[in-house]
């Protein structure tokens, strides 16, 4: 509760008694490979000082084609093959950044490993809590955080005599209807329907559910987190955006299906799409994890600031 009300306070306090110097937008270059790709900008204000101000969710950022690319709620997401600009204004500042979409007709059958597992995984499907407890839940049972790609696979498509999806007719397929509540599910609503996530696993059986490859398939190399440091304010919030950056060197952003956990949650709080809020002076970082990789990023709320030192007199040579 309190963190809404903080965030309520700093969305209606949205000016500055200076606008600032420069905005900082990441990433500087926008590349969306894929029809299924997006990217979160994120928009930081800078003053002279050094401060920093998170913009992200008061930016206005519009895309100079929207028949290449279109943007949403600060999500870029491309339309066609081709080139453009995105232009972000905050703070009464501007800043344009080239952006490309390409092989958006490419079709590409939704991957298992890369696309299937993440979504299971941020849905806490395959949680110590859920189907991925020891015995599994009702029958189901999955992988521990989607560790073995081969087993769930099977588990998903094979088990129960083949009657947990129904390619011809997907959204039939206990796959979607109970984590969406078409069906009943114990495990409650884990998926909205006709969500993005919804639609992905639909997209997934209606290519006929194919299995990983353990020798094609890439795995996560590494994850980046912007911004990967803050001193911040309590009552500030800060949009975190997360780069996925595969073994075979394709930078994808995967804030959407990352997980966000608070390290101390009475310095800040985070929510499941990465929106930290702030709330009193300290110290924390927020895990980000996706794909088997984690990566933290340092939070700083000052318990007090100089803006001069204090001189103090010299009393020999080390002062």
């Amino acid at each position: 509760m309190l963190a809404a009300i903080l965030l309520m306070v700093v969305a209606i306090d949205a000016s500055e008694p200076n606008p600032p110097a420069r905005l900082v937008v990441y990433p500087p270059e926008v590349k969306l490979v894929g029809q299924r790709a997006e990217q979160r900008v994120i928009v930081l204000g800078e003053w002279p000082d050094g401060r920093r101000r998170d913009f992200t969710h008061q930016a206005r950022i519009t895309s100079a084609n929207d028949k290449f690319v279109q943007v949403e709620n600060g999500v870029a997401r491309p339309v066609g093959d081709g080139a453009t600009t995105l232009t972000i204004e905050a703070g009464g500042r501007k800043v344009v950044v080239p952006v490309t979409a390409e092989q958006i007709r490419a079709d590409r059958p939704v991957s298992f490993t890369r696309e299937v597992q993440p979504v299971l995984t941020k849905a806490g499907c395959n949680s110590g809590a859920c189907h991925g407890a020891a015995l599994g839940r009702g029958g189901f049972r999955l992988s521990l955080f989607g560790f073995d790609s081969a087993f769930d696979h099977a588990q998903m498509v094979q088990s129960n005599e083949g009657r947990r999806v129904v390619v011809h007719e997907p959204e039939r397929s206990i796959l979607l209807a109970k984590p969406a509540l078409v069906m009943e599910h114990g495990g409650g609503e884990r998926l909205k329907l006709h969500s993005r996530e919804y639609a992905l696993l639909r997209t997934w059986l209606e290519d006929g559910a194919p299995g990983p490859d353990a020798k094609r398939d890439p795995k996560v190399a590494r994850l980046e987190v912007f911004p990967p440091r803050r001193i911040l304010e309590p009552g500030e919030q800060q949009q975190l955006a997360v780069t996925a950056i595969w073994s075979d060197g394709h930078r994808e952003d995967v804030t959407a299906l990352a997980q966000f956990d608070t390290l101390n949650e009475s310095v800040a709080t985070v929510t499941r799409a990465g929106l930290v809020a702030t709330l009193k002076a300290g110290e924390t970082h927020i895990m980000v994890r996706f794909g088997g990789q984690a990566k933290v990023a340092e939070l700083t709320l000052p318990f007090a600031r100089l803006t001069r030192f204090p001189e103090f007199p010299a009393n020999n040579f080390i002062d």
